[in-house]
């Protein structure tokens, strides 16, 4: 198992439970991204090695996991800055 697939799958899950939350929407986005470069990386390996090829699959279950974080950051950030304007606005 290579330690970049881990940590893609660990990043990955830490960018969709911080990209939930109000605050860490930004720290979640900047997860998700470094989740989906090493889930990358971990992709592109020897596919002979059985401890190889389970790096790979953690790496691939990281991208898919970063993704739907990222992606729940961003709708949060940005619903968080449309309700913020409304707000001003008086609505």
């Amino acid at each position: 198992m290579t330690k970049k697939g881990l940590i893609s799958m660990i990043l990955g899950i830490v960018s969709m439970v911080l990209g939930i939350t109000c605050y860490g929407g930004y720290i979640g986005l900047g997860c998700g991204i470094a989740a989906i470069i090493l889930g990358n990386m971990a992709t592109q390996i020897d596919e002979l090695d059985k401890k190889a090829k389970l790096g790979k699959i953690f790496g691939i279950v990281g991208i898919i996991l970063s993704v739907v974080g990222v992606v729940i950051s961003i709708v949060i950030a940005v619903g968080g800055g449309i309700l913020q304007g409304l707000a001003n606005a008086g609505y």
